[in-house]
Formats: structure tokens, C-alpha cells, sequence
């Protein structure tokens, strides 16, 4: 099932959608595009990290789970909220500790190099969901 895109104010849109790598791009483009932002390839990093966590690590690959992402495009800043159906993680050992990529398998470093393309990340209490925040006047 592809997922849609809903309006639910004036700038913010929620859209749903299941674990499922193969049309990952094509929901990438999608967030892009309600962000017009489609050639943006440091977004598309941040966004493509988060929703690959949220499907291979979060929904555990289950196609029957869901994810959701809701994007904001604010004056300043775009704030984007990534929700999977899993358990959860413990976040703040990753997101609290100090950028440095040497050491680091190639697995565990997205959140830490999304870390340093954010100017927040933010985690709910159980680390099912995500949120990002870049600044306009970072952006490229």
C-alpha cells in the first residue's frame, strides 16, 4: 500500500505508510516535494536514515507495520517527526554521545552523522520516534 499524504495545517502533512524498503525512495521523494525541497540531498539524508531505522531496526522489516512521518515547513526551520511501531531503543546513549565516526561500524553511524546534519534530534521516551529539526539558514 502506497502511503498519502495528509494536509493537517497550513504547513505540517502527515503521511503513513508500511515497512517496506523497495518504495522507500518513492516516500523520500514525496516528503521532498511537500518540502520543495526535491534536489536536497543533505535532507534527503537525515530523512532516509530515520525512516531506514525506523523500518529495519523499529518494525523489526514487518511490512504490516506502520510509519509515519509528519513534516513541518516552518518560516525558520523544517521540523520532521519519523514514528515507527516498534519497541523502542535506548536513544540517549547515542544521541548524547560525543561526534567522532572513527571507531564506529558502518552500522550505528547514521544517527550520529544525522546528529551532525540536525540542529535537534530528539527522541519520545520509549525511542520509537524521532524528531528532527534543521534550520533554513543552515540548509544549502
Amino acid at each position: 500500500m502506497l502511503g498519502l499524504e495528509k494536509k493537517i495545517k497550513k504547513n505540517q502533512y502527515v503521511m503513513e505508510f508500511n515497512s517496506e524498503f523497495k518504495l522507500m525512495d518513492f516516500y523520500i521523494v514525496k516528503i521532498l516535494g511537500i518540502l520543495q525541497r526535491e534536489f536536497d540531498e543533505y535532507l534527503r539524508f537525515v530523512i532516509c536514515e530515520m525512516i531506514s531505522n525506523a523500518i529495519e531496526h523499529g518494525n523489526k522489516m514487518n511490512f504490516d507495520k506502520k510509519i509515519k512521518v509528519m513534516v513541518e515547513d516552518n518560516k525558520l526551520f523544517y521540523r520532521i517527526v519519523v514514528a515507527d511501531q516498534g519497541e523502542g531503543f535506548d536513544w540517549a546513549t547515542l544521541v548524547n554521545e560525543d561526534i567522532n565516526l572513527e571507531g564506529h561500524s558502518d552500522r550505528g553511524r547514521g544517527i550520529i552523522m544525522t546528529k551532525m546534519m540536525c540542529d535537534n534530534i530528539s527522541y519520545n521516551s520509549i525511542g520509537n520516534e524521532v524528531t528532527l529539526i534543521v534550520m533554513k539558514n543552515r540548509m544549502c
